[in-house]
């Protein structure tokens, strides 16, 4: 199974922080053996000095106590004598006991035997030294009692030594250790680096790949939405001039039809009065057909193209549509406009502004409930605008990414319309606050304004 990038970089990612935490605990596992490793170190290194010490100042003491029972003159003397030498020999002895469980050493038997014939010697004083001199008791403590203790105290001596040794032996192979755990570290560390790079550099290489696809994507977008622009366009223009091509045929053929069928009508009317007076009645009503039905026809014309868009104008067509307006829904509709504001504009234009106004009084016809409608029409240096209004209802409006497909046409329809000749449309609205719609356009001396109709696409496409 291939992996994708988007995998790769994702397992590159978990393993760099994997390692990341196999260093940071091997770091916190060295430290902290470390930390313990020299303490223990320290403490064991004091704890035999201390009972080292405080060997040696007891077998000192025992001397001491051995020279005191020579030079002490009192009958009793044998008795308090013994009784310090035991209870110097239980703590010595209690010493070397710690002293042997925490420093082992080769030299131990020596140790033992000396230190046993230094006790041995002290506890045979008082039967040794009877009938002793001054000289010979002097004697006897250089000798026998210096020398033994001498001894002891030089085999601790030498044992402090070899505990040196092995204590520095011990350093250095827990430096071994150290070295060698960091060699470790270092290569997790390294491992951890080369993989983050080659990580950054794949994020980095799929990154400018998205970047790549994005870019092309948009620029697919921009130009499927410059091709649905251009087909709106088209299909709006082709719309106008179907919506031209049925009104003139309605008004002229049509309308023409209705009326020579109503003049017809109203020639025979004599005629029948004196051949045939039962068929007045017929003829009155073939004439209100006719003539409702050419009201029809014109209602039906003007609403596809009003004429009056072509002949008047654009300020005469709009006040007609609001006029309109008012008269089928009953809602009040001001028009603030004078006829300069709106003139001037191309036919495109034109159809822009009507169809907008169209649009946006059949939504509020349909759906606002409002009490009063407002069109305005203001003109500035290089542009029109143009404002419908109202007090109504109001909507919520919708994003388009959450927008239901199929609503809101009419407002996608009426920002087609506004990009279509280079302008743009706006719509403010709230629930309960009303709706209001406004168109911009260019308008004035050098600003291109689209006029896209059919024939001329046909042209740009050839």
């Amino acid at each position: 199974m291939k992996l994708s990038k988007r995998t790769v970089i994702r397992l590159g990612f978990g393993l760099v922080l994997l390692l990341l935490l196999a260093a940071v605990s091997m770091s916190y596992r060295v430290q902290r053996s470390y930390s313990a490793e020299t303490m223990g170190i320290y403490h064991r290194r004091v704890e035999q000095e201390d009972l080292r010490y405080r060997l040696r100042r007891t077998l000192l003491l025992a001397s001491i106590t051995a020279r005191d029972f020579l030079l002490d003159p009192r009958s009793d003397r044998d008795a308090i004598y013994r009784g310090q030498i035991v209870e110097l020999q239980q703590a010595a002895s209690e010493l070397h006991q710690q002293l042997a469980a925490s420093e082992p050493h080769a030299g131990a038997e020596e140790f033992n035997a000396k230190l046993h014939s230094f006790w041995d010697t002290l506890l045979r004083l008082p039967e040794t030294s009877a009938g002793f001199g001054p000289n010979e008791k002097f004697t006897f403590v250089q000798t026998q009692v210096v020398p033994r203790r001498n001894a002891v105290a030089d085999l601790l001596r030498q044992f402090s030594e070899l505990a040196q040794q092995a204590l520095k032996r011990n350093e250095q192979e827990f430096a071994d250790t150290q070295r060698l755990a960091t060699a470790q570290l270092s290569a997790i560390l390294a491992g951890c680096g080369l993989l983050g790079f080659l990580v950054v550099w794949l994020s980095l290489s799929h990154s400018e790949s998205l970047e790549r696809e994005t870019a092309e994507q948009n620029l697919a977008l921009a130009r499927g939405r410059a091709e649905l622009s251009e087909l709106s366009a088209r299909l709006m223009a082709i719309q106008e001039e179907e919506r031209s091509r049925i009104s003139r045929e309605l008004h002229d053929e049509i309308g023409q039809a209705l009326a020579t069928l109503r003049l017809e009508v109203a020639r025979a009317e004599p005629l029948c009065r004196a051949t045939a007076p039962a068929a007045l009645e017929r003829l009155a009503k073939a004439r209100e057909i006719a003539e409702r039905a050419m009201a029809s026809v014109r209602g039906m014309s003007a609403l596809l193209r009003p004429s009056l868009l072509d002949d008047m104008g654009l300020g005469p067509a709009i006040r007609w549509l609001a006029d309109g307006f008012a008269d089928r829904s009953a809602i009040p509709c001001h028009v603030a406009m004078s006829d300069d504001a709106v003139a001037g504009l191309s036919e495109a234009q034109a159809t822009c502004v009507f169809r907008v106004l169209q649009e946006s009084l059949h939504n509020i016809e349909k759906h606002a409930q409002a009490r009063n409608v407002t069109i305005s029409a203001v003109r500035s240096d290089g542009g029109l605008t143009v404002t419908v209004e109202d007090d109504g209802a109001g909507f919520q409006a919708e994003p388009p990414r959450t927008r239901r497909p199929g609503s809101q046409l009419g407002l996608l329809g009426m920002r087609e319309r506004a990009l279509a000749v280079g302008g743009g449309l706006t719509v403010a609205s709230a629930p309960g606050a009303g709706t209001k719609v406004v168109l911009s356009l260019p308008v004035g001396a050098g600003v291109p304004v689209p006029a896209l109709t059919a024939s001329a696409w046909g042209a740009a496409q050839a």
